[in-house]
Protein backbone atom coordinates (compact mmCIF):
# COMPACT_ATOMS: atom_id res chain seq x y z
CA UNK A 1 0.00 0.00 0.00
CA UNK A 2 1.43 3.50 -0.51
CA UNK A 3 0.35 6.59 0.47
CA UNK A 4 1.10 10.04 -1.42
CA UNK A 5 3.00 12.57 0.67
CA UNK A 6 4.47 15.69 -1.09
CA UNK A 7 8.27 16.97 -0.01
CA UNK A 8 9.65 19.92 0.87
CA UNK A 9 9.16 21.26 -2.94
CA UNK A 10 5.75 20.35 -2.79
CA UNK A 11 6.36 17.41 -5.30
CA UNK A 12 4.28 14.44 -4.59
CA UNK A 13 6.60 11.35 -2.68
CA UNK A 14 4.84 8.09 -2.72
CA UNK A 15 5.66 6.41 0.87
CA UNK A 16 5.27 2.62 1.26
CA UNK A 17 4.01 1.84 4.15
CA UNK A 18 4.01 -1.95 3.87
CA UNK A 19 8.21 -1.95 4.05
CA UNK A 20 9.46 -2.12 7.20
CA UNK A 21 13.10 -0.72 7.55
CA UNK A 22 15.83 -3.04 8.83
CA UNK A 23 16.25 -1.34 12.53
CA UNK A 24 12.51 -2.40 12.78
CA UNK A 25 13.46 -6.24 11.65
CA UNK A 26 15.76 -6.15 13.55
CA UNK A 27 14.01 -4.92 16.59
CA UNK A 28 11.26 -7.49 16.29
CA UNK A 29 13.37 -10.16 16.36
CA UNK A 30 15.63 -8.84 19.27
CA UNK A 31 12.40 -9.36 21.00
CA UNK A 32 11.92 -13.08 20.19
CA UNK A 33 15.22 -13.60 20.76
CA UNK A 34 14.71 -12.24 24.55
CA UNK A 35 12.18 -14.61 25.29
CA UNK A 36 13.66 -17.61 23.54
CA UNK A 37 16.14 -20.36 23.96
CA UNK A 38 17.06 -21.34 20.54
CA UNK A 39 15.90 -19.59 16.83
CA UNK A 40 15.75 -19.46 13.39
CA UNK A 41 14.76 -16.84 10.31
CA UNK A 42 13.32 -18.04 7.82
CA UNK A 43 10.87 -17.57 4.99
CA UNK A 44 7.53 -19.01 3.50
CA UNK A 45 5.08 -18.25 0.97
CA UNK A 46 2.73 -20.92 3.08
CA UNK A 47 0.85 -20.13 6.70
CA UNK A 48 3.32 -19.80 9.46
CA UNK A 49 0.80 -22.46 10.92
CA UNK A 50 2.12 -24.96 8.26
CA UNK A 51 5.71 -23.36 7.94
CA UNK A 52 5.98 -24.21 11.77
CA UNK A 53 4.72 -27.82 11.53
CA UNK A 54 7.81 -28.71 9.71
CA UNK A 55 9.78 -27.47 12.14
CA UNK A 56 8.02 -29.63 15.00
CA UNK A 57 10.76 -32.11 16.41
CA UNK A 58 12.76 -28.74 16.40
CA UNK A 59 10.92 -25.65 17.70
CA UNK A 60 7.51 -24.92 19.58
CA UNK A 61 6.57 -21.29 18.33
CA UNK A 62 6.72 -19.06 15.54
CA UNK A 63 5.86 -15.40 14.86
CA UNK A 64 5.83 -14.09 11.46
CA UNK A 65 7.95 -10.50 11.30
CA UNK A 66 6.23 -8.93 8.50
CA UNK A 67 5.57 -9.98 5.05
CA UNK A 68 5.32 -8.66 1.42
CA UNK A 69 3.23 -9.73 -2.26
CA UNK A 70 6.75 -8.96 -3.32
CA UNK A 71 9.08 -12.88 -2.98
CA UNK A 72 12.19 -10.53 -3.85
CA UNK A 73 11.66 -8.12 -0.84
CA UNK A 74 11.25 -11.30 1.36
CA UNK A 75 14.21 -12.88 0.12
CA UNK A 76 16.06 -9.88 0.67
CA UNK A 77 15.11 -9.51 4.42
CA UNK A 78 15.45 -13.09 5.32
CA UNK A 79 19.31 -12.36 3.82
CA UNK A 80 19.68 -9.50 5.90
CA UNK A 81 18.14 -10.88 8.96
CA UNK A 82 20.05 -13.79 8.64
CA UNK A 83 23.94 -11.82 8.25
CA UNK A 84 23.09 -9.63 10.77
CA UNK A 85 22.28 -12.43 13.68
CA UNK A 86 24.39 -15.46 12.55
CA UNK A 87 27.07 -15.09 15.06
CA UNK A 88 24.26 -14.79 18.12
CA UNK A 89 24.94 -17.96 20.12
CA UNK A 90 20.83 -18.53 19.87
CA UNK A 91 20.55 -18.86 16.22
CA UNK A 92 20.02 -22.60 15.10
CA UNK A 93 21.09 -21.22 11.53
CA UNK A 94 23.70 -22.65 9.82
CA UNK A 95 23.86 -20.20 6.30
CA UNK A 96 24.99 -16.23 6.42
CA UNK A 97 22.42 -14.88 4.52
CA UNK A 98 19.68 -17.06 2.87
CA UNK A 99 19.37 -20.66 2.84
CA UNK A 100 18.59 -20.45 -1.48
CA UNK A 101 15.50 -19.17 -3.44
CA UNK A 102 12.29 -19.54 -2.11
CA UNK A 103 10.46 -22.05 -4.71
CA UNK A 104 6.63 -21.27 -2.87
CA UNK A 105 4.26 -19.15 -5.56
CA UNK A 106 2.15 -17.89 -3.32
CA UNK A 107 -0.21 -14.34 -3.11
CA UNK A 108 1.97 -13.23 0.28
CA UNK A 109 5.68 -14.12 1.29
CA UNK A 110 6.41 -13.89 4.87
CA UNK A 111 9.33 -13.68 7.02
CA UNK A 112 8.92 -15.71 10.30
CA UNK A 113 10.91 -16.47 13.49
CA UNK A 114 10.70 -20.10 14.38
CA UNK A 115 11.66 -20.42 18.18
CA UNK A 116 11.92 -22.24 21.48
CA UNK A 117 10.41 -20.20 24.76
CA UNK A 118 13.12 -20.03 27.72
CA UNK A 119 12.42 -22.38 29.94
CA UNK A 120 10.68 -21.66 33.23
CA UNK A 121 13.15 -21.63 36.18
CA UNK A 122 11.65 -22.92 39.11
Amino acid sequence: MSHPRCNSKGEAVIIQLNKMNKQELISKIQKIIRKSDAFKIGETGSSVEERLSQYKTEFTKIEKITSSKNKETIDKYESQMNQHFIKHPKNKNTNKGSAGTMTDKSEVYTLYVVYNPKKQSK
